[in-house]
């Protein structure tokens, strides 16, 4: 059964944020700044709808700091904020923040301003009121930024137990503390922690930190794939005394964990994926302390022995020894130990007897799993390879984990040739990846690969159009992005070589068209030309005649469309890639000057007379050799090269189309070419009056204005017979689509006044 369509929300917010231009309108400022406006004055958008716009809009790589004007809150109230595409944004778009009232940020790879410019954007609320903080990729300044002057700020952030700034307590050069012996910091020093002093000895510029710290209420902070450090993070976790959610992973400068210690009473989800103190066993001790953990993510990538990672910490992790604790981490409800290794089937079985209520267990590429003898919790999900339950499981909480996504959709996709039943959802979990990682080439092939899979055959006819089309932008991105990778554009094209997406499926032709004919040209393999040319055979006649001119008139694909046609023809075959090849090269030069004179000039018709008179009897390759003959012959600077006895002998619907706009040349054209104009204009007449009605359709107009000139031949009777005739014929066989064209034509004008005349 086919996947529900968007809703109709859905549909106008991605209308909206698609057509900006449309909907809305520049207004400038006295002060010399612009606003983005909408154009309705009393437009007014709902919280939530303003939201989720926003997330559209960055979702199509359009927001800037003129498209963050548009979210002004007398019209675009907003209260969460979702931006993973920030790098056109400065401090002059974000701080529109200032006007709102905002309880979630997510801005992820934020790195032309540092996070405490971000943070100078939010209002007093927000700074008083915001609960969860996401900074995913972005860069914590290094810098000496205006809010280390603030001496209430330094106060703040200076070790407690007494110390006092010195003269050069903060220096901006070594980062490190200067005070001479016995000096009162060293007495304070001496009082603290083993702990605090080794934190105090590398204490850096506080700049790195301060914004974060005044986020009092924040309850979630993610600082995952950032340059945040462990003495910034001791800062953070003093000040932020109510944060229950923390993640760090890929945080590679943090060198201690140390500091989770201050927030062991707070913390219920600590994310560490890929930290290399993991290696370390200070870190055994720390996260022996957090006893309030509901959630724990302990998992890392594969790390090779040549890896630079490899030589800098110890080879042996804390995992397995925390997992035999029974002390550790009591209240758990979900543990990722995915890629550590050295966990053995002896470690997960007592881990798993000592925590009962256990919902997620993440075992990606862990070997012990399948040795493990023991039963789960009831209804615990576990992420894996062994089973369809649990990869989806992988792809839906690690799309971002480019070290597991390509095994995890190989898996699938070796799967999915056994589905029987359509799976929008699994391709609806397959995209997004995708599009997160375009530029990974293992995910891109496996991804292709899985796409053509779930859509090929009765798989593709149960899912909705909608989800095809986003199918078919995720594969054209793939073969734009990687154009000399040969299975990936194999993929591709089995994917697109797919009559329902060609004809039902609403995306950009012209892209496809132009992507299918580069991968013609840079692969020569009969299975790639088979289905290039097909799709491009049916694209040809879905494009603008601008479109069309702008591919056609392309000497290098001519040359390859020709090459084609001639190898066959040299073959002695006619194969389904010489008939796609011809129809592709018929619907390039409809209504297509440029692409027929490269025709010519490549020596096309040549080629196309060596073909008629190869295959004599072969009523498909000549329809469609004769069809492309006639768009040459519709182009009247082009008929000469037409008109010579050897071709004319050969013609014969189509042979006398092309009669009818040859005999319409002047004088001059006729004047040597040994054939009787005259004659011709009998002989067509004849033909003409003797031809009966077929059953079926035999050719398709783009458009009915080459057959006015025709009609309008008032001294050839027989010409304007031919044309009435064709016109008659595709009125009467396909009267929804060519009576409509004939109106709006103004065809039938023309057929009007013929009748009124004398000679009609």
């Amino acid at each position: 059964m086919a996947d529900s369509p968007d809703t109709l929300q859905d549909i106008l917010i991605d209308y909206i944020a698609s057509n900006l231009t449309e909907v809305c309108t520049v207004h400038y400022n006295e002060d010399g700044t612009t606003k983005l406006i909408f154009r309705d004055p009393n437009a007014f958008v709902h919280q939530k709808i303003a939201n989720i716009l926003l997330k559209t809009v960055d979702r199509k790589c359009e927001l800037d700091d003129v498209v963050m004007t548009l979210f002004d809150p007398a019209v675009l109230r907003l209260n969460y904020v979702t931006i993973h595409n920030s790098s056109n944004l400065s401090c002059l778009g974000l701080k529109v923040f200032k006007n709102h009232n905002l309880s979630s940020v997510e801005i992820w790879g934020l790195t032309s301003i540092c996070v405490n410019d971000l943070v100078s954007c939010f209002s007093d609320w927000t700074l008083n009121n915001i609960v969860s903080l996401s900074l995913h990729g972005s860069v914590f300044c290094t810098y000496a930024s205006p809010c280390e002057e603030d001496e209430e700020v330094k106060a703040k952030l200076r070790v407690k137990n007494g110390l006092k700034k010195k003269s050069n307590i903060w220096s901006k050069t070594g980062n490190v503390l200067k005070s001479s012996p016995n000096s009162e910091s060293d007495q304070a020093l001496a009082s603290a922690s083993n702990f605090e002093r080794r934190q105090v000895a590398s204490v850096k510029l506080p700049a790195v930190y301060v914004g974060l710290c005044k986020l009092k209420s924040l309850k979630a902070l993610n600082l995952s794939d950032t340059n945040i450090t462990s003495p910034a993070l001791l800062h953070i976790c003093t000040d932020l005394q109510y944060l229950t959610s923390l993640d760090i992973s890929n945080c590679n400068k943090i060198e201690s964990v140390e500091f989770l210690k201050l927030r062991k009473s707070t913390l219920k989800s600590l994310n560490m994926y890929n930290l290399k103190v993991l290696m370390m066993e200070e870190t055994e001790d720390a996260l022996l302390e957090l006893k309030e953990l509901l959630f724990l993510d302990i998992s890392k990538n594969k790390c090779r022995p040549d890896h630079p990672l490899a030589r800098l910490v110890s080879s042996h992790s804390v995992v397995p020894r925390l997992l035999r604790n029974p002390n550790f981490v009591p209240k758990i409800e979900s543990i990722d130990i995915s890629c550590q290794e050295e966990v053995v089937a002896d470690d997960l079985t007592a881990f798993i007897t000592n925590h009962s209520k256990l919902s997620f267990l993440g075992l990606m590429s862990m070997l012990c799993y399948e040795k493990c003898v023991f039963q789960l919790p009831r209804g615990c999900i576990v992420t894996g390879i062994a089973t369809s339950g649990q990869l989806l499981e992988g792809l839906k909480r690690y799309p971002r984990r480019k070290e597991y996504v390509p095994k995890i959709l190989y898996e699938i996709f070796t799967l999915a040739s056994d589905f029987y039943a359509p799976r929008p959802d699994i391709i609806k979990m397959i995209l997004p990846v995708m599009n997160e990682h375009k530029q990974e080439p293992p995910i891109q092939l496996a991804g292709t690969a899985c796409l053509y899979n779930l859509t090929k055959g009765v798989m593709g006819e149960g899912v909705h159009p909608h989800i095809l089309k986003s199918v078919v932008h995720a594969t054209l991105t793939a073969m734009n992005n990687f154009p000399y990778h040969p299975q990936l554009q194999k993929n591709a094209l089995l994917t697109l070589c797919c009559d329902r997406i060609l004809h039902d499926v609403s995306f950009d032709k012209f892209w496809c068209a132009k992507l299918v004919l580069d991968c013609l040209l840079s692969f020569n393999d009969q299975t790639t030309d088979r289905m290039a040319v097909a799709i491009c055979s049916i694209l040809a006649a879905k494009i603008s005649t601008s479109q069309t001119a702008l591919l056609g008139a392309s000497n290098l694909y001519m040359l390859k469309l020709l090459r084609i046609v001639q190898k066959r023809m040299e073959d002695g075959i006619v194969d389904i890639t010489l008939k796609f090849t011809l129809s592709a090269l018929w619907n390039l030069t409809d209504e297509s000057p440029a692409t027929c004179e490269v025709f010519l000039a490549e020596k096309g018709l040549q080629l196309f007379l060596q073909l008629l008179e190869t295959f004599p009897r072969d009523a498909a390759v000549e329809t469609k050799v004769l069809g492309l003959l006639n768009n040459i012959a519709e182009v009247s600077r082009l008929r000469i090269s037409l008109i010579n006895k050897n071709f004319i002998t050969q013609l014969r619907y189509f042979a006398a189309g092309i009669v009818a706009h040859l005999v319409c040349a002047g004088h001059d054209c006729w004047r040597d070419s040994g054939v009787s104009r005259e004659t011709l204009l009998t002989e067509l007449g004849e033909v003409v009056m003797g031809w009966s009605q077929p059953k079926e359709e035999m050719v398709a107009y783009r458009s009915f204005q080459p057959f006015i000139p025709l009609l309008m031949a008032l001294d050839k009777p027989q010409v304007q017979l031919w044309a009435v005739w064709a016109l008659h014929h595709v009125t009467t066989k396909n009267s929804s689509r060519y009576c409509p064209m004939l109106i709006r034509e103004g065809v039938d004008d023309v057929l009007k006044e013929i009748n009124r005349g004398p000679r009609s």
